[in-house]
């Protein structure tokens, strides 16, 4: 369970910086309001509808040499109801996150592999390895927290869980410390 007290000064920490990082955030918040509005798994072209919901997306979805959103554009227009169940799956929540990350890059890879044509730009094409995802959550007061890393293929997937019943200065540092590992390079410290 989360101390709604905590959450309420974390809250407070973030709107007294709002101000100064609302120019350079306004637009995550306008492409998660618009993918939650236009998301729909049923769409009778789920590639269309997934091109549109994800079209406010900017550099989200993108970076470096890797392009997800066009990957999954280009595998629904060759083969639209593989996509769909690929979603259905990475979203069933009855199955264990490690089987479904696990599924879902299978998968695309089958069709990367199968459809690629030179269109499809979301593979290591300079074979570096570096690959890696990283799904943030919020710590309960369950005793069980998923901090986890997984080698999925030959990428590194991890589950960090994030305390937020600390001051905002700590909870910046733990963002920090992840982007650090990914990047080398701390982005708050120039933002703060």
């Amino acid at each position: 369970m989360i101390d709604i007290d905590k959450l309420n000064e974390i809250l407070t920490e973030y709107k007294k910086h709002f101000n100064n990082r609302w120019n350079d955030e306004k637009y995550k918040w306008q492409a998660i309001k618009h993918f939650q509005s236009h998301w729909n798994i049923e769409a009778a072209n789920f590639g269309r509808m997934f091109e549109y919901a994800t079209s406010k997306t900017a550099n989200l979805l993108t970076s470096k040499n890797f392009y997800p959103r066009e990957m999954i554009i280009n595998f629904a227009k060759n083969d639209n109801e593989i996509v769909r169940q690929m979603f259905r799956k990475l979203f069933n929540k009855n199955e264990p996150l490690s089987e479904r990350i696990e599924l879902f890059q299978d998968t695309s890879e089958t069709l990367r592999q199968k459809y690629d044509e030179g269109t499809v730009k979301n593979q290591d094409s300079n074979n570096t390895g570096n690959v890696a995802g990283v799904l943030l959550y919020a710590k309960t007061t369950e005793n069980i927290t998923p901090d986890f890393t997984f080698n999925i293929g030959g990428n590194q997937i991890q589950t960090k869980t994030l305390d937020l019943n600390t001051d905002f200065t700590m909870i910046t540092k733990q963002l920090d410390d992840i982007a650090f590992y990914y990047f080398g390079k701390c982005y708050a410290c120039s933002v703060i």
